[in-house]
């Protein structure tokens, strides 16, 4: 396998750079929200069902009321060093599935084939030659609870 990056994973890195450090500079915080997400992403995917703008009202409710406990519970902590790398691994951990996601999120052909051909040719040639979505192939034929995480949208019902 060669490790040759393309600009989609590039771009890719850097938004998962940008979620460590905001989780290594918000410490336990940063530790605690992402804790909260992997909590409640497989809630948020279940949303799929109700219209576009319940969705949204949803998801900003609950977005809003866990952010306010979140300010509740560490607005007097005092932030060590370890806290700071907690709060940067878990935040490693979202961008990790967050970046899992964007890279399996292109449109998959009626053959079953990945990415779509029916991409233009720029984006089709970029998704294919990605280091990032040959490593996250495996998800495909993952077991359900990892695949809602990373593509809850192509979990089969049980």
């Amino acid at each position: 396998m060669t490790w040759q990056l393309n600009i989609l994973d590039a771009l890719l890195m850097v938004l998962w750079s940008g979620i460590v450090i905001l989780g290594f500079k918000r410490g336990v915080g940063g530790a605690i929200w992402a804790l909260v997400v992997f909590l409640l992403l497989p809630i948020m995917a279940s949303f799929g069902t109700f219209t576009g703008w319940v969705a949204v009202l949803i998801t900003l409710v609950v977005g809003l009321g866990f952010s306010q406990g979140l300010a509740f519970l560490v607005r007097n902590q005092v932030e060590s060093f370890m806290y700071k790398i907690l709060g940067g691994v878990m935040g490693g951990l979202l961008g990790l599935v967050l970046v899992s996601s964007v890279v399996l999120s292109f449109p998959i052909s009626a053959s079953g084939a990945y990415p779509s051909q029916s991409l233009q040719p720029a984006v089709y040639e970029m998704v294919s030659t990605s280091t990032l979505q040959r490593s996250a192939s495996w998800v495909w034929n993952a077991p359900n609870w990892i695949r809602l995480f990373l593509i809850p949208d192509r979990v089969q019902p049980q």
